[in-house]
């Protein structure tokens, strides 16, 4: 049985997983997650105006899906969620 995997977009995945059903069976495809530990980097660019101030940000623990999501992948997620993609998305 081959099985997709779906990376959603990190705000939806930090608190808990998303399952969603394939369109073509009722299979539900979850996706495989890897944990980033929490810590501290530093953000910006002292060279690029737009960039500035260089800051300290620090993150919690979070899942991040190992694996990129396809667009027939996104498009199933829309389908099966009926999550309201921004208008420059297209669903056929």
């Amino acid at each position: 049985m081959k099985l997709n995997t779906l990376i959603i977009p990190l705000f939806l995945s930090v608190n808990s997983p998303v399952l969603y059903a394939n369109e073509n069976t009722s299979d539900v495809i979850e996706p495989i997650m890897v944990t980033i530990p929490a810590g501290t980097f530093q953000m910006g660019d002292i060279d690029k105006e737009d960039a500035q101030p260089v800051h300290k940000v620090t993150l919690p623990e979070f899942s991040l899906g190992k694996y990129e999501v396809t667009v027939r992948e996104f498009r199933h997620f829309i389908q099966a969620s009926g999550y309201e993609a921004n208008t420059f998305l297209t669903v056929e």
